[in-house]
């Protein structure tokens, strides 16, 4: 499964006037698999990602935790609950 969801969709970006980018995570069996970042904020995001990819974390424990808000990190449990 692929879920994705623009970067325009948050709080944070109105904010800045950020119009631009994306993130796409691809689902498996209850895991993120693999993940595109397009965003100017893609660098402090890949390295959360990339942790819950080694540390095997379900979707239901990431869906849960708790991103600053605003922020660009929401972008990783917003996707998951409306990609």
């Amino acid at each position: 499964e692929i879920k994705k969801l623009p970067v325009a969709t948050l709080a944070k970006s109105w904010c800045d006037g950020v119009s631009d980018g994306v993130i796409k995570l691809i689902i498996k069996d209850n895991l993120i698999k693999g993940a595109t970042v397009i965003s100017n904020e893609a660098s402090s995001l890949i390295p959360v990602i990339q942790a819950f990819i080694e540390l095997k974390t379900p979707l239901s424990y990431i869906e849960n935790f708790v991103f600053p808000h605003p922020s660009y990190s929401e972008l990783i449990s917003e996707v998951l609950k409306r990609g």
